[in-house]
C-alpha cells in the first residue's frame, strides 16, 4: 500500500471515528431541544480539533511504523497529470 493511499485510509478512520458520535448528539439536540446554535457549534469545534489532533497521532505512528518512503511511480503519475489538467 502506498503512503497516499495510507494516509487515505488514515484520514477516513478518524473522520468516522469522531464525526459519527458527534452527529449522533446533533441529532439528539434536535429531538430534544430542537435547533439550539450554541451547543451544536461548540460540538463541531471541539470534534474538528479532535480530528485533527486524532489524525496527526495517526499519522505520526503511521511514519514510524513503515518510515518515510519515496512515492512509486504510480503516485508520480498521478500526481504529474493533475498539475498538468489543473
Amino acid at each position: 500500500m502506498s503512503p497516499l493511499e495510507r494516509s487515505a485510509w488514515i484520514c477516513l478512520a478518524s473522520i468516522i471515528v469522531v464525526f459519527v458520535p458527534y452527529f449522533i448528539y446533533v441529532l439528539h439536540v434536535f429531538e430534544r431541544d430542537g435547533a439550539i446554535a450554541q451547543p451544536i457549534l461548540v460540538a463541531f469545534v471541539v470534534a474538528g480539533i479532535a480530528h485533527g489532533i486524532l489524525n496527526r497521532i495517526a499519522q505520526a505512528l503511521m511514519a514510524v511504523r513503515f518510515g518515510i518512503t519515496r512515492r512509486d511511480e504510480r503516485d508520480a503519475a498521478i500526481d504529474a497529470r493533475s498539475m498538468r489538467v489543473a
